[in-house]
């Protein structure tokens, strides 16, 4: 019982590369991608920084004014805190005010009335560093994060890319035959808290393959013992794929 032809979602074009890249998750190198921009560019703000307070800057002291404790929660529930200092200082004839993120042991180290010696940048004071080290580190650990992304999102992206090809090259040099489903496997993945599942089948020359991950609302639609169609290496090199998956042959 061949159920292809009555599921919608089934490719009746041949998919293009840039769509198998999707099907096999190439969006999720943004994942990686994106948050290791955003801490190289705070890594480059901040180096910046130090350079400013190293060729132009100027020693004062500050008063400890208050200290705080902010608590945030992440899309999991879990609580998060960060640390601020509160304090007064002045420059030439101007008075300051500011507060800084700190460690928990810099936090716990000081108290109100406690005067500390405070570097700024003479052009703008507002531009200054309470808990030394803190922006050098701060600088080390976006670089750290930064390569940790990069090299990720590359890893991932080679991976999809390589799979995707694999996918497009079994379809149009590989042998078309035909397959029966013979079990549902778990793919161990959810979507909307929506459970997704893989066909698994063994074709007419008895070689076995799997479907790209897909919801269990549409898995029902080809129980055990349907036949699909399906492209197979006959060396046995490339993966076989499902012409549900990536459409049918070109011409």
């Amino acid at each position: 019982m061949d159920q292809t032809s009555r599921d919608p979602l089934i490719e009746r074009a041949p998919v293009s590369l840039w769509r198998m890249l999707r099907k096999f998750g190439v969006l999720l190198t943004l994942i990686a991608i994106v948050p290791a921009i955003i801490f190289g560019a705070i890594a480059m703000f901040e180096g910046r920084k130090i350079e400013r307070l190293e060729r132009e800057g100027a020693d004062t002291t500050a008063v400890v004014t208050g200290k705080r404790i902010e608590e945030t929660r992440d899309s999991d529930g879990d609580r998060r805190y960060s640390y601020h200092v509160d304090f007064d200082f002045g420059h030439e004839t101007r008075s300051y005010s500011g507060s800084e993120a700190v460690s928990i042991g810099f936090y716990n180290a000081v108290n109100a009335g406690d005067t500390l010696p405070l570097r700024v940048w003479s052009v703008d004071p507002t531009v200054n560093e309470l808990e030394p080290g803190s922006t050098a580190q701060a600088v080390l650990i976006g670089k750290i994060l930064s390569v940790i992304g990069l090299v990720g999102g590359g890893l991932w992206f080679e991976r999809v890319w390589r799979r995707a090809r694999a996918a497009i090259r079994v379809r149009e040099t590989g042998e078309r035959r035909t397959a029966e489903v013979f079990a549902h496997e778990d793919a161990r993945m959810k979507k909307n808290r929506v459970r997704y599942h893989r066909l698994v089948w063994r074709d007419e020359k008895h070689d076995t393959g799997k479907s790209l991950p897909m919801a269990e609302a549409r898995i029902v639609q080809f129980p055990p013992g349907t036949q699909v169609h399906v492209y197979a290496d006959p060396a046995g090199r490339l993966a076989p794929v499902w012409e549900g998956d990536v459409g049918p042959r070109a011409g």
